[in-house]
Order: structure tokens, then C-alpha cells, then sequence
């Protein structure tokens, strides 16, 4: 019994690790793929390609998420505060605590990156270091995915 794998063009390496090669195609798809699933001509399974472009995609759209405040707490001439929420799944206290980002980097329609989320996060959570718990503290920011 033989079976048959249909493979991709040629890919182009974009980027490479120790572990996986980013590819990109002729039309500009790309994903990661371990080195091991690349053959020396750097093609691939369709059935590969066509998985490492679709997770590449996802991955690519959750970094670049927005968000929008729900609503706007205080607000400064340089910066603006939404209501987040700190709590304990432990005790299930909850703590309300105001996160203030800087007006400089909102988007021109007020959104926040999904980075600037996370910093704020991490001060937090910083914040309650030295709790009990603290580790697992759970973090709600007021805001929405654009």
C-alpha cells in the first residue's frame, strides 16, 4: 500500500530557531514549522502548511488585539483610568483599583494594545505581591475586544 503526500512550492525562511522555521510562500502565507517536518528543499505537507499558516494567523491577530475601555473611570489631560478588578479565588475577595494609561498610547479610535493590557496586569499583580495567593490572583481590566 503506498500513499501519497502532495507537497507544497519551494518556501522562502523568514526567521529560524533552534527548533522551527517561520516560511513564507509565494503569496505571502506563513507559519512555523518545525525543522524536522521541513524537508531539505523547504517544502512541506499541505496538510502541514495549510495547519502552520492557520495557527500562525490566529497567533498573529491575538498580538495585534485591541481594546476598548467599557468605561472611561477618571481621565487626566495625559492620561485616562479604567476599573480593574483584583481578586483572590481562594478567599474570593475582590480589591477595585484604577489602571491609568497614558494617552500617548491609544489608538486614534482610544484603544489599548494587548500589550499595554498586559504590563498593566503585571503591575497588579505586582502590587499584591507577598499576599497569600498572590500567584494565582485573578485580574479583570474594564475593557472590550475591539
Amino acid at each position: 500500500m503506498t500513499t501519497t503526500t502532495t507537497r507544497t512550492e519551494s518556501l522562502s525562511i523568514v526567521a529560524e530557531t533552534r527548533k522551527a522555521l517561520l516560511l513564507v510562500d509565494a503569496s505571502g502565507g506563513q507559519g512555523w514549522v518545525q525543522r524536522r517536518w521541513a524537508r531539505e528543499d523547504l517544502t512541506v505537507s499541505a496538510k502541514t502548511w495549510a495547519k502552520a499558516t492557520s495557527s500562525f494567523a490566529i497567533r498573529e491577530a491575538a498580538k495585534n488585539a485591541t481594546f476598548l475601555p467599557v468605561e472611561i473611570a477618571r481621565e487626566t489631560e495625559k492620561a485616562i483610568a479604567v476599573e480593574a478588578t483584583v481578586t483572590c479565588p481562594h478567599t474570593h475577595q475582590s480589591k477595585e483599583r484604577l489602571a491609568w494609561f497614558p494617552k500617548s498610547i491609544l489608538g486614534s479610535d482610544g484603544s489599548i494594545s494587548r500589550v499595554w493590557l498586559a504590563r498593566k496586569e503585571a503591575d497588579l499583580r505586582q502590587n499584591f505581591e507577598g499576599y497569600t495567593g498572590a500567584s494565582s490572583l485573578m485580574i479583570e481590566i474594564n475593557v472590550e475586544r475591539v
